[in-house]
């Protein structure tokens, strides 16, 4: 996976009703049935089809995250040893 391929991604999800909301605090759990054989099948197709492609650049790859994201996690891992101690 790369990141221009999440909405592609998301929409496969969708349409094959694969992913499913899970109760959360704070956040917005879900849950993904799949495996890597048939998310690798969703893949070609998709490659062949033209409808996501692979980037010509090489190298790493950078995801954009909220500027919280590692302090939010960090806070709710707090919360959670909190309420589990």
């Amino acid at each position: 996976m790369v990141p221009e391929w999440a909405p592609w991604f998301m929409r496969e999800l969708n349409q094959r009703k694969a992913i499913r909301p899970l109760t959360g605090l704070g956040c917005s759990p879900v849950l993904v049935s799949g495996n890597k054989p048939i998310f690798l099948k969703w893949i070609g197709k998709a490659l062949r089809e033209g409808l996501i492609h692979i980037p010509k650049e090489n190298g790493s790859m950078t995801w954009k995250l909220p500027s919280n994201f590692l302090a939010r996690s960090a806070s709710e891992a707090a919360m959670t040893v909190r309420t589990t101690s």
